[in-house]
């Protein structure tokens, strides 16, 4: 086997390898956007209080103009 056929054969198994990951990553999180449209969150406490209120600080879902 050439180094260059090695390497790609590496390459290969790297990628079908992420791909396993990924699937298996994202296999737990459900519906995210709704859970972030309904009000949901993922701070931490102390982040909360860092940042303070934001409630109205972005546009609504869907009135987004680019």
């Amino acid at each position: 086997m050439t180094n260059t056929s090695l390497r790609k054969e590496l390459h290969q198994e790297n990628r079908l390898s992420w791909n396993e990951a990924t699937k298996a990553h994202n296999s737990y999180k459900g519906d995210q956007a709704k859970f972030f449209r309904e009000g949901g969150d993922t701070l931490f406490l102390e982040e909360k209080e860092l940042l303070g209120e934001i409630t109205g600080l972005l546009p609504s879902v869907g009135s987004h103009k680019p």
